[in-house]
């Protein structure tokens, strides 16, 4: 027995992946343990509708920043490792340059569109003109979370995941410490715990520039590397976008035909659920590169049979944690946040399963590189997900959203 445990250990944690895991994962924990006390203290402080209307905000920038950022954040974690394992330098700057340029030249073009427009999304597209003043603070967020992405992106397709981990950790610490001196000094509302959200997002992203390989802005970029960057880009460019809509379409559709309440109750639930998210996210920063430098099959499988040890223990120790929804929900949020316990259960389980083919998700994509069909799986998976809301949300009024997620509370 102890012989069997040891060659497990010896086959996942005590490996190069294992210790980077392990760095990543702390690094996460701590990342995600800032990110829940921020949400959690603005949940408490703002109640629902004050929770909504931030949620709301911040989904159509993340919205935005996702379709703009042309899945930029892919092609640097595809491309700068299988650059480096060859031993060629100016393709890797040069990847690392064409990201750079596109997030800047993409998200400024967007955040002056958007920051002119925020009236017609608030009163046209959502019916909820209230949030136009809080909408046109998120707006300025759009530029802010590309550079976010490439911050961490660039340190993570490199493989120095002390640095990646430092940084996201730094943005995650320091953003508490600004919502803190809102609380202190009574200015804390959804338009000033937005301010200081988008301004800790640029983080990272000075954060690295210490950390960067020297001569980025001065590499030569080579046809045959745009075409290379972008004909990947434009099927992780549609996978992106989906992706993008679909994670924060339940948010929109609450938002139209339901209440900012609603979407307040609903994110509370997300926020618990998304710790099992930001765990995969810790994985997926170390497999990533990791597949995407792998050159033979042997070595392939090796690797997988690992990753899938590693992955499903974790999805099975997520699961459980259904067992306690109503506790947490209760105990971290409210009283007024129990109708949400129900929904706890099912994104938690949700996520489990994300969790547990993660592996797989890595093969897919960065071994094999076959973006298309990845992307077109999302397309069809936010099909459904349009149709369900559209069928399920649109045609009821705001009381029968609610009312069944309070009878059937788990309490």
């Amino acid at each position: 027995m102890k012989s069997t445990v040891e060659k497990i250990l010896k086959q996942t944690l005590w490996t190069s992946t294992g210790r980077s895991s392990i760095v990543t994962f702390i690094s996460m924990v701590a990342s995600t343990g800032f990110a829940a006390l921020y949400f959690i203290v603005l949940a408490r402080m703002l109640g629902p509708y004050g929770n909504g209307l931030f949620s709301v905000a911040l989904a159509v920038m993340m919205t935005i920043t996702g379709v703009v950022d042309f899945g930029t954040n892919f092609g640097i974690v595809n491309f700068v490792p299988k650059a480096v394992s060859e031993g060629n330098q100016r393709k890797a700057l040069a990847y690392l340059k064409l990201g750079l340029v596109s997030k800047l030249v993409l998200g400024l073009a967007a955040t002056f569109i958007i920051a002119l427009t925020t009236s017609q999304i608030s009163s046209v597209v959502l019916k909820r003109p209230e949030i136009t003043p809080i909408l046109f603070i998120s707006s300025f967020g759009i530029i802010a979370g590309l550079l976010y992405g490439y911050g961490l992106s660039v340190p993570q397709a490199l493989q120095k995941f002390a640095i990646w981990g430092g940084l996201l950790t730094g943005a995650g610490f320091f953003r508490i410490i600004t919502v803190l001196i809102l609380i202190i000094f009574g200015w804390l509302s959804a338009q000033t715990a937005m301010l200081a959200y988008l301004i800790m997002l640029l983080f990272p992203f000075f954060g690295s520039l210490p950390f960067l390989p020297k001569g980025i802005l001065k590499a030569k970029i080579q046809p045959v590397d745009i075409r290379k960057f972008f004909s990947f880009n434009r099927w992780m460019a549609l996978f992106t976008l989906t992706v993008s809509i679909t994670a924060n379409m339940d948010r929109f559709f609450l938002a139209r035909f339901s209440g900012l309440s609603e979407v307040g109750l609903y994110m509370a639930a997300t926020q618990i659920a998304g710790v099992g998210l930001n765990v995969n996210a810790a994985l997926a920063t170390v497999l990533v590169p990791k597949f995407a430098a792998i050159r033979n099959r042997d070595a392939l499988i090796r690797f997988l049979k690992k990753s899938i040890l590693l992955t499903s223990g974790l999805a099975i120790g997520g699961a459980l944690i259904t067992l306690f929804a109503g506790i947490l929900m209760e105990s971290l949020f409210g009283q007024q946040y129990i109708p949400a316990i129900s929904t706890l259960r099912i994104l938690i389980l949700s996520v489990a399963c994300v969790l547990a083919f993660l592996p797989f998700t890595c093969v897919w994509l960065y071994y094999r590189g076959d973006s298309r069909s990845f992307a077109l799986y999302y397309i069809l998976n936010g099909v459904i997900l349009f149709l369900g809301n559209l069928t399920t949300v649109a045609p009821r009024e705001k009381s029968e959203i609610i009312e069944p997620v309070i009878t059937d509370s788990g309490r």
